[in-house]
């Protein structure tokens, strides 16, 4: 009898972990570097995207007291520019970086929003994009480049870092921040809302994370042939003028509607995807519910290009001097 009652009892414990395991969501970060950036970020808070945890990053005092984060780190309070040089790194670098490697620690995707307006701004970027995609993570960076006026030194450190962006990871130059919301949203709603047809955390980082340039474009409509107007205008956006969707790795679509979704909408999308695409080229199309009660159909196009090369110690250790023996304290990728 004991030994029945030992094998069910395993029987439930399997149970029970594998539900654990279908339940699991992933864990989506939103970074802002930048007293800039930090001002993007709040008004996300506000509108309000599902399942990300927000955190902020700047060098002032005052706008990082004032953010509605719940996670926030002061940049560069003892020398314009974060070092994360392991010959150069002070006790206050070293600091703030072990508070972003814990908030970034068990992250599956990371947006990292940047005004790259400053030149802490451009080297902290940089820096945390590589911490976030050292640990495993897909990583995203939003790019809005600083206006002329703002002087030469601020543009070409600005170009430098977008630069060294763009050799490493996934970058997306925002035309202005009223996109932010969308762009995250598109990609973060396949994964956290109600799926009619689904697309899960490892089908993005091998479809979007995974590649350097990214262009999107948007679309809505409604009515009878609301998925392919959609689509149309997603296709024919002037967010993708001058890119030849034809081109592009991997097309990801992040379609969305109300409760009332058909596969007919789905199929409708696929369909005139692929006309305008090759064969060769990588297509991923997800359908999700967006809570709306109204009939209004809306795609997100993700058009990739550039793959990654593979690389590898793009994470500095720690200098001897800066070490101590509570290595708890530290992220498990900075410890020696």
């Amino acid at each position: 009898m004991t030994q029945r009652w030992n094998i069910q009892a395993k029987r439930d414990a399997t149970m029970q972990n594998f539900a654990e395991e279908v339940e699991y969501k992933p864990v989506i970060k939103g970074v802002a570097v930048g007293d800039e950036a930090c001002n993007i970020l709040d008004t996300l808070i506000e509108l309000g995207i599902h399942g990300v945890d927000f955190i902020i990053t700047g060098t002032e005092r005052c706008q990082l007291e004032q953010s509605v984060a719940s996670v926030k780190v002061r940049l560069g309070h003892v020398q314009p520019r974060i070092t994360l040089n392991p010959h150069e790194m002070t006790g206050a670098d070293c600091e703030s970086v072990k508070h972003i490697g814990k908030a970034l620690a068990d992250a599956d995707m990371v947006f990292i929003i940047s005004c790259l307006d400053d030149a802490c701004g451009h080297d902290a970027t940089v820096r945390i994009a590589d911490y976030a995609e050292g640990i495993g993570a897909g990583v995203m960076c939003l790019v809005a480049l600083p206006s002329h006026h703002e002087g030469t030194a601020i543009n070409g450190g600005a170009q430098e870092a977008l630069g060294i962006l763009q050799s490493r990871h996934s970058v997306l130059v925002l035309p202005n921040g009223i996109l932010v919301r969308s762009i995250i949203g598109g990609i973060t709603d396949l994964v956290t809302k109600q799926r009619f047809v689904g697309i899960d955390c490892v089908d993005l980082k091998e479809s979007i994370f995974r590649y350097m340039d990214i262009k999107v474009g948007v679309g809505m409509a409604s009515g009878g042939n609301r998925a392919v107007e959609a689509t149309k205008m997603a296709l024919a956006s002037p967010l993708l003028a001058g890119f030849d969707v034809a081109k592009a790795q991997s097309v990801v679509v992040s379609a969305s509607v109300g409760k009332d979704a058909s596969m007919e909408d789905f199929a409708g999308v696929d369909r005139l995807v692929r006309e305008n695409v090759p064969d060769s080229t990588d297509c991923t199309i997800g359908l999700y519910n967006n809570g709306e009660t109204g009939d209004q159909f809306a795609v997100m196009l993700y058009c990739c290009d550039s793959q990654k090369y593979p690389r590898k110690a793009l994470i500095p250790q720690l200098p001897e001097s800066l070490e101590n023996d509570n290595q708890a304290d530290i992220p498990p990728f900075l410890r020696t």
